[in-house]
């Protein structure tokens, strides 16, 4: 009789590696696939942040007759000085219990060694809008105080002056004047978000709370805000109260504020518009552009600018011979533009409409392979 044969309990050492292999191989296929999934859907979330984003522009366009533009100054004491030939000390005076500094929004005190427009002619800019969108409220370039009013919703008329560069402008334009709460009206601040705009026309900036929560009389009636923005997106890591957007791509350290460029209604571009300080972006190209108003020259042609990151984008090359100005993606309106996965936004520049061959040109070498990601309004998806 044939003994019967003994029942394995387990399987062997060659057999247990080749399953290990198998699944090893299967995880090296799906992982870059579920990774590339997540990515294309992250895109995705920021292209349509940013379609309404646009829509919200476009109602304010229709509403004002201009889109927003994408820097100015402001005084709450109304003391904007023009004609003093150089900037008051802007006003860097609150902090806050739950924001991250150093994203990139650090005030960018113009530099008389890079060529721009003077603050005289920021200014004289900035009260020509301000007259334009508010008309009824008192914008004056004097130096003394003709209208007091608590732009930035701290509860205080503050000394200096508040300068906005291109992400703040998205929110104050389409969110209206903060909401801050506090303790006894003082430091530390927490932001709460944006509110809107008093309905009463002489005073479009009051807003509807103290930061202690006590209404402010007569400033319950707002317009609402065009843009419904996340405030835990909102970030004021210059200290003005005024915050800029970061993009849903991450927070923190990570946090990357939609870039704003406004065309000025045809009138061109300005690249210094919106100056963050780099983060990871060492050695990124200054890009010089050709811009369609004065500048101060600066060892150049007048109409060329050299500006730190980011920069909006070109569909000629961004300083054409003879110094023209530079042909811009659309150049009747705005440019919105996310630092994509990487964080990083790259030099900018020229940007070509093709369907097929390299639509952002070799000439940035590495840097501009940082922008690859980049996401825009005036692209399909990425740049890329």
């Amino acid at each position: 009789m044939t003994p019967a044969r003994r029942r394995r309990t387990g399987f062997t050492l060659v057999e247990l590696l080749v399953v290990i292999t198998i699944i090893g191989v299967l995880i090296a296929l799906l992982v870059p696939a579920v990774w590339a999934a997540v990515n294309r859907a992250n895109d995705a979330r920021t292209a349509a942040e940013i379609n309404t984003l646009a829509a919200a522009l476009a109602s304010f366009k229709n509403k004002y007759q201009e889109y927003p533009p994408s820097r100015i100054v402001l005084s709450e004491t109304g003391a904007l000085a023009v004609g003093s030939g150089g900037p008051p000390p802007f006003f860097t005076g609150m902090t806050y219990t739950d924001q991250f500094p150093n994203i990139g929004g650090n005030p960018q005190i113009p530099d008389p060694t890079v060529a721009d427009i003077s603050y005289d002619a920021l200014a004289q800019r900035s009260i020509n809008y301000m007259r334009k969108l508010f008309p009824k409220a008192v914008f004056s370039p004097g130096s003394s105080q003709v209208a007091s009013y608590d732009i930035n919703g701290n509860g205080n008329i503050d000394p200096g002056v508040i300068y906005l560069e291109g992400h703040e402008c998205l929110v104050f334009f389409l969110g209206g004047i903060p909401t801050h709460t506090s303790l006894n009206n003082m430091n530390p601040f927490t932001l709460e978000g944006v509110g809107g705009f008093s309905s009463n026309p002489r005073n479009p900036f009051m807003p509807a709370y103290q930061p202690n929560g006590t209404p402010n009389a007569g400033a319950q009636n707002r317009v609402q805000p065009f843009f419904e923005f996340n405030p835990d997106r909102l970030v004021d890591d210059d200290g003005d109260g005024i915050p800029g957007y970061i993009d849903p791509l991450g927070k923190g350290p990570a946090g990357r504020y939609f870039a704003y460029f406004s065309s000025y209604g045809g009138s061109g571009y300005d690249p210094n518009d919106v100056n963050l300080a780099p983060i990871n972006e060492t050695g990124s190209l200054v890009t010089p552009f050709s811009v369609s108003f004065p500048v101060i020259a600066s060892g150049g042609p007048s109409r060329t600018t050299a500006s730190p990151l980011p920069n909006p984008y070109t569909s000629s090359v961004p300083a054409p011979p003879g110094q023209k100005p530079a042909t811009f993606q659309n150049p009747q309106s705005f440019q919105i533009i996310s630092a994509g996965r990487d964080r990083a936004y790259g030099p900018g520049g020229q940007y070509v409409e093709t369907t097929d061959g390299d639509r952002l040109p070799a000439a940035g070498g590495a840097d501009v392979k940082r922008e690859r990601d980049n996401v825009t309004n005036f692209a399909n998806g990425t740049l890329d």
